[in-house]
């Protein structure tokens, strides 16, 4: 953020310098001023903008509940193998497979599978360290995740606290593209779980309308790629985002007639709406999100 401000701000400069040989020196300066504070409230709104797009994408956490939820069984097959971990050597690989693994770590979790959960944790602490953002996986996280393995609600708060941490403190040491990214890998891979399981047979409804839910993240999430996308680093994951979104475009809002209220004394019912896919687009969401997961565990 601070090298784009700033080259925004030297042009800006280089500008007005060249303006000044042909004005008075005290309307120069004040008009220098006005750039530069509008410069900088135009970009503490887009700051601002980004901050509510990051708190605005659902956690992997949510996703894989809602699997467990549906009925489905676990199926360590579907997850990212941890061996992967040292075959990612660039810091866009290794950003959104720590995302990645940390979904699988929530699934793990979730469904009390306690060893694997160590085992995803400490590919994500590896990753983690590579990247020099270890703080958020110190020893004593390390410790109070091993003492609670048997109480699934503290060890999901431990899970999400942890990369929240990291998240905050990626933000404050001007790295959000990295936490863009890892962002991008955690939702990916909630996508992916998602889908191996409505095409292992799940049609639970809840799980189906999570899934097609997921258009609203993933607008959210192309934005904030876009954002940080400096030197084309993101073009190929905007890519890979928008294709989804072709296809996510395709729902359709349905009136649900579910809701019931009192006004005044009385009852009323009302309408819920929800959205709706078509089973073939459901199924192109899936074979898009696997091509995309396989070709990010593999990079």
């Amino acid at each position: 953020m601070k090298t784009i401000k700033g080259g925004i701000v030297a042009l800006l400069l280089l500008g007005g310098l060249s303006w000044t040989s042909c004005v008075d020196p005290g309307q120069a300066s004040e008009s220098l001023t006005t750039v530069d504070e509008s410069v900088t409230e135009e970009t503490q709104e887009q700051a601002d903008r980004l901050k509510k797009i990051f708190y605005q994408i659902p956690s992997p956490v949510e996703m894989v509940s809602i699997i467990k939820e549906s009925g489905s069984k676990y199926d360590h097959t579907v997850l990212n193998k941890v061996d992967n971990r040292n075959s990612y050597t660039t810091a866009k690989s290794k950003a959104i497979n720590l995302g990645i693994y940390g979904a699988d770590l929530s699934y793990t979790s979730v469904f009390n599978q306690n060893q694997e959960s160590i085992i995803y944790l400490s590919a994500a602490k590896q990753l983690a360290d590579e990247l020099g953002v270890s703080s958020a996986f110190s020893d004593e996280t390390m410790e109070r995740v091993e003492a609670n393995l048997d109480d699934r609600d503290s060890l999901m708060h431990i899970i999400t606290e942890t990369f929240y941490e990291l998240d905050a403190y990626l933000k404050e040491n001007d790295r959000s593209s990295i936490s863009a990214q890892v962002i991008t890998g955690g939702w990916i891979e909630g996508l992916y779980l998602a889908s191996v399981m409505i095409e292992g047979g799940s049609t639970e409804e809840l799980l189906m309308d999570r899934l097609v839910d997921q258009k609203y993240a993933l607008n959210d999430l192309i934005s904030l790629n876009e954002a940080y996308n400096q030197g084309g680093s993101l073009d190929q994951v905007i890519t890979d985002l928008k294709s989804l979104k072709e296809v996510f475009d395709k729902t359709r809002p349905k009136e649900i007639d579910n809701t019931q209220s009192m006004v005044n004394g009385k009852l009323v019912l009302g309408a819920d709406e929800k959205l709706m896919l078509e089973e073939e687009d459901v199924n192109k969401i899936i074979v898009l999100t696997k091509r995309i997961r396989g070709r990010y565990i593999a990079s």
